[in-house]
């Protein structure tokens, strides 16, 4: 629902709702020892309406992925995970080659 309505905010989002979801997401992650589909599916919507502004959570951005990439509890996480690697690739194309060896 989350990732809905930031969709439909569409370039109204401001770096610091930007940094707000994101620090939400990550305790979420956190308080729960794993990530999660809903997490990542929030993650993919940020990516979508503010690229740029994602960049400045390179760390979180890489750390999520790749957790959800090797989630053997939940599927869909990693096929989500895997799909916000192909959002990076299109968005940071350069800065995306640092976290290869994660990603791959």
């Amino acid at each position: 629902m989350i990732g809905v309505f930031i969709i439909k905010l569409k370039g109204n989002i401001s770096a610091e709702f930007t940094a707000s979801i994101v620090s939400l997401v990550e305790h979420w992650f956190k308080s729960e020892g794993r990530v999660m589909n809903g997490g990542l599916l929030i993650i993919h919507a940020l990516l979508v309406v503010n690229e740029r502004g994602m960049q400045n959570h390179w760390d979180f951005l890489e750390t999520a992925i790749c957790d959800g990439i090797t989630n053997k509890e939940d599927s869909s996480a990693g096929r989500i995970a895997c799909g916000l690697v192909s959002d990076l690739s299109n968005y940071f194309e350069q800065d995306v080659q640092r976290s290869a060896n994660c990603f791959l």
